[in-house]
């Protein structure tokens, strides 16, 4: 009935060297789960910039978006 694979891959960082593709994905993913309280506004916006630089540092560089957090984090890359 269906010819695709079992499991779907999909990197969120594809097409995110463009900077505004970074920005509308960060936005796209952190959607459904950005608070309405204004007292939260402050901390949803810096997830959606660490989100944005985060997919957009993973494209650039050809990386898993793990590495780049790890990167991130200072957590030994291997």
């Amino acid at each position: 009935l269906c010819d695709t694979p079992a499991r779907l891959h999909w990197s969120p960082s594809t097409g995110c060297e463009d900077k505004a593709t970074a920005a509308s994905r960060a936005i796209a993913l952190l959607g459904p789960v950005r608070p309405t309280a204004k007292v939260d506004q402050a901390m949803a916006d810096v997830a959606e910039t660490l989100l944005r630089s985060y997919l957009h540092a993973a494209a650039v560089e050809g990386k898993a978006f793990r590495h780049v957090h790890r990167w991130a984090q200072g957590t030994q890359v291997q």
